[in-house]
């Protein structure tokens, strides 16, 4: 069955129309604390500093890599000559 006056389908034991009721009582206001809030602003000096830290500890980083890589080459290039002298004066 169909309201007469919106054209809500109505369910068979439905008694007055849903939407009709709905429409004529009031809205309730929304609470302002329910409301969604924007975030409040990021200081832009924080999120620099922030930003530079991590810059800092990433480049802190890739030098003690540098540095490593460059260590490990030179011991395996002194441990190859040791092995070329030690071949050489086993003879």
């Amino acid at each position: 069955m169909n309201c007469p006056k919106c054209g809500y389908a109505m369910g068979p034991f439905d008694v007055e129309c849903e939407r009709c009721k709905r429409m004529g009582e009031p809205q309730p206001e929304p609470i302002p604390e329910l409301l969604p809030q924007a975030p409040p602003p990021v200081e832009r000096e924080a999120v620099d500093r922030a930003y530079q830290t991590e810059v800092d500890a990433l480049q802190a980083q890739a030098n003690l890599a540098g540095q490593l890589s460059s260590v490990s080459c030179l011991v395996g290039l002194l441990m190859l000559g040791g092995l070329v002298l030690l071949i050489l004066f086993a003879r």
